[in-house]
């Protein structure tokens, strides 16, 4: 039986609005999976309605076989969220922020205290317990948001947008760490970065306007675009026509003076020297979203 198993599920936010998310539909298993899409694509309103923050206009969100919305409290247990935008108190140390949240979790004290002292050593931060919220680094902070979300050993983790802001180091910790812990929960990681997804996600959604355009694992999205995605090799003095009859171009590097392009086109471009490329899942978020 999948985890959790989203059918048709549609959300307006007006009666004669266009739907944040429309007829979506979607099985997950333990793993991580990529919600991908820039700004407006619908990733928040999907992950709202997952959490139960919002109740879908039509469609089902069923966990283990059994509508969420029946499920209720015994059902919010099992979540953990990290959302983009979480308002820290400056003046809490690490620990009594933790303390906190358990207590609004439901969580007794010698539990809480049990967890939080697992969790700080997991995430790297047990040496900082007592530090200050206001004092940490925009790393540190987000490895604390991170904890917070897996207080109550959550079956279900989401987590929007986690590594905004930071630096590529701390960039490449949180994804480790994340798919460290991925084995025995279903993860859903919004994003619109796809170094945050690309090595550690079983599969990836890519949303626009609040439709599902492609799914699927990595493998498999490059495939579906594979043929439109060509690398050319041009005179420089040639750039400015070359780039104006294909305007999905990106310059990825030059040789012997010459400038190397990839370019999105569904038949060969005539210009210089062409082959298909190497197509990354960069070249398919650039296809989907010109």
């Amino acid at each position: 039986m999948k985890r959790l198993e989203i059918t048709d599920l549609t959300k307006r936010y007006k009666k004669k609005a266009a739907p944040a998310l429309q007829e979506f539909c979607y099985s997950f298993e333990n793993g991580v999976y990529g919600l991908l899409g820039p700004n407006g694509a619908g990733k928040s309103t999907l992950i709202n309605l997952i959490v139960g923050n919002l109740v879908p206009d039509t469609g089902k969100i069923l966990y283990e076989g059994r509508p969420i919305l029946e499920l209720g409290s015994a059902y919010r247990s099992i979540i953990g969220y990290m959302p983009q935008q979480q308002q820290l108190y400056d003046g809490f140390s690490i620990k009594r922020f933790l303390f906190y949240f358990a207590a609004l979790k439901g969580l007794g004290k010698e539990e809480a205290a049990g967890r939080i002292g697992g969790l700080l050593e997991v995430v790297g931060l047990d040496a900082y317990a007592n530090k200050k919220l206001g004092t940490l680094s925009g790393g540190m902070k987000q490895r604390v948001l991170i904890a917070q979300a897996l207080l109550n050993d959550p079956k279900i983790l989401i987590l929007d947008e986690p590594t905004a802001g930071l630096d590529p180091k701390e960039r490449m910790n949180i994804r480790n760490f994340v798919h460290s812990i991925s084995r025995d929960k279903t993860i859903l990681l919004a994003t619109h970065v796809i170094s945050d997804i690309e090595l550690i996600a079983k599969e990836m959604i890519f949303l626009k306007e609040g439709r599902q355009l492609l799914c699927g694992t990595s493998e498999e999205v490059i495939n579906a675009v594979r043929e439109e995605i060509w690398e050319a090799e041009i005179a420089r003095e040639e750039y400015e026509a070359v780039s104006s009859r294909y305007p999905q171009n990106r310059i990825i590097g030059e040789r012997d003076g010459d400038i190397l392009l990839k370019i999105i086109a569904e038949e060969k471009p005539e210009c210089g020297a062409v082959r298909p490329a190497a197509v990354s899942l960069e070249d398919v978020y650039l296809y989907l979203y010109p």
